[in-house]
């Protein structure tokens, strides 16, 4: 945990401080982080990660007071990995590698890997629970977006590796009050790719 004491000044040329929500004076900020680990070799083991920070400076949270920055729980072994929270879909940089707030999973052969990931794609856990903010704005301003998205991995021989990645993504048009005209996206992409590991 670290906590920060400090002071700000806010310079409003216009004296006017209906046009900012900042004042001077002193601000507070908590950041709590806390990671667990358990497990041996020879069982499947656990983690679970959180990171939240608490603040009175909207300069740094202008939306929200508290606000849960990660959150990760999870479980493996010999093999395999599950895992629910943030997740990063980094297959390809041609097809996905972005953070979800789902499920992301992983199991490994000897010349294999199968590597699977969904959730939705939200600017943060607050905006996906719709938490009411301190501006009273919305508390989402885009489209949640679903995402599910796979890549399987085959080494034929040394040093080379064949990957084949699969993405969906769907806008969801009833999760947010954007500007009018701002499309509503949905699609898949595919790739396909042919790598060489050697010196």
């Amino acid at each position: 945990m670290t906590a920060d004491l400090y002071s700000a000044g806010v310079n409003n040329p216009s004296g006017n401080p209906a046009l900012t929500s900042q004042s001077s004076g002193t601000r507070q900020r908590v950041v709590l982080q806390s990671e667990f680990v358990a497990g041996d070799p020879k069982s499947p083991s656990s983690f679970a990660r959180m990171m939240g920070t608490v603040t009175d400076d909207r300069t740094l949270q202008p939306r929200y007071r508290e606000m849960l920055n990660h959150l990760q729980i999870g479980f493996g072994g010999a093999g395999w990995l599950l895992a629910c929270g943030d997740v990063v879909g980094a297959y390809s940089p041609l097809a996905i590698n972005v953070g979800l707030r789902g499920l992301s999973g992983a199991v490994a052969g000897e010349r294999w890997t199968l590597a699977l990931a969904g959730g939705m794609l939200a600017e943060s856990w607050e905006a996906l629970a719709k938490r009411s903010t301190l501006t009273g704005q919305p508390a989402r301003t885009a489209f949640l977006r679903e995402v599910t998205a796979g890549q399987f991995s085959f080494r034929p021989a040394q040093p080379w590796t064949l990957s084949v990645t699969g993405v969906r993504y769907r806008d969801r048009p009833d999760s947010a009050q954007v500007f009018p005209g701002v499309p509503v996206l949905s699609g898949s992409s595919a790739s396909v790719r042919l790598a060489y590991s050697g010196a």
